[in-house]
């Protein structure tokens, strides 16, 4: 885990609606945020990821850890 300070979060739903709400506002307080949807925005950190499927969470999950190193 970093020890820099540096928050990370996971969004799900995030291409619309209330998800995508939480991703503006938690960038607005400076949380490197990682949004999951079925369908891919505009915001470049978003990545596909179906939840109802635990393979495609356990693998969106493996991604952020890699990239970011902590969530």
């Amino acid at each position: 885990m970093s020890d820099d300070g540096a928050r990370v979060a996971i969004v799900t739903g995030a291409a619309t609606g209330i998800g995508k709400v939480i991703v503006e506002e938690l960038q607005r307080q400076s949380v490197t945020v990682v949004g999951l949807s079925r369908r891919l925005s505009d915001t470049e950190t978003t990545g596909r990821c179906d939840i109802t499927k635990e393979p495609s969470v356990r693998q969106a999950f493996a991604r952020v850890l890699e990239r970011f190193g902590q969530i």
